[in-house]
């Protein structure tokens, strides 16, 4: 198979040798084994290549080679791919109309995921104005929007005038960049936090040292008292987790206005 990784493959001394038509670059003896796809004896001007001639040239956009001279015959894009077509930005959410002098909406938007362009985020990410993410900035809130084809779409809105109380959870800053050095497991120590929480960004985890008492301090585990400080919760961006709880608590009451877990990291 062609690569544009290596500059060729020579066969040299008494072992074979490359087809006539291949010159020296070749992955064996057929014609069918020349190497094409190159960025050696490019014409002048080409950034990339499949070949030593002048339209043999790659489009700017291009990462790698190509097959041809368009942004879709590019084997990777340099920025982005949208719908098979290498751009240096995806559509933008506005564009400016000559006519009235107006900035208008594009209907033809769309947001970057990754180094793709998509019409609607993936499930479980939510849409800024030009790219999906998984957890909104601060000064942001959730919000679900209704598609003219009848979808609902998740979106990130900036809170007027401020957002209700949201918290990150154990081991997640600001960003909800997860910190693998962090406690994840809710204590007596940390469950202070959480009081008053409307939706908590990234997970809880209650384990058996959530409710132990700590020999070093001779203080108590988690008490029913402190736990309804949950009682606000609503929602959970990532999972709740429970390995231990007191048998004496015969149900989780303190969440009960929690309303949905999404999942969106399944993992400790």
């Amino acid at each position: 198979m062609s690569s544009f990784f290596c500059h060729c493959l020579f066969f040299s001394g008494s072992g074979p040798s490359c087809h006539p038509a291949c010159g020296k670059s070749c992955w064996g003896e057929t014609e069918q084994d020349c190497q094409t796809l190159t960025r050696i004896n490019c014409a002048s001007g080409c950034q990339r290549c499949k070949g030593p001639f002048p339209n043999d040239c790659c489009h700017t956009q291009c990462a790698a080679g190509c097959t041809g001279p368009r942004d879709s015959d590019c084997l990777a894009c340099r920025h982005f791919n949208d719908s098979g077509m290498c751009k240096e930005n995806c559509p933008p959410p506005n564009f400016y109309d000559p006519v009235t002098y107006q900035s208008k909406p594009n209907p033809n938007k769309k947001l970057s995921f990754g180094a793709t362009c998509v019409k609607t985020c993936p499930y479980n990410y939510l849409a800024m104005e030009v790219a999906c993410t998984l957890n909104c900035p601060r000064a942001n809130k959730e919000v679900i929007i209704k598609q003219p084809d009848g979808t609902e779409m998740q979106k990130c809105e900036k809170c007027e005038p401020e957002c209700a109380k949201d918290c990150y959870s154990l081991g997640m800053d600001s960003l909800g960049v997860v910190d693998n050095h962090s406690v994840t497991v809710v204590t007596p120590a940390n469950v202070g936090q959480f009081t008053k929480c409307s939706k908590i960004f990234g997970s809880l985890a209650f384990r058996a040292q959530s409710f132990a008492r700590d020999p070093v301090t001779n203080s108590s585990g988690l008490t029913l008292e402190q736990l309804k400080g949950f009682r606000k919760l609503e929602e959970i961006a990532g999972y709740l987790y429970i390995d231990a709880w007191p048998e004496e608590w015969s149900n989780l009451s303190v969440f009960e206005n929690l309303k949905v877990i999404r999942g969106r990291m399944l993992y400790m």
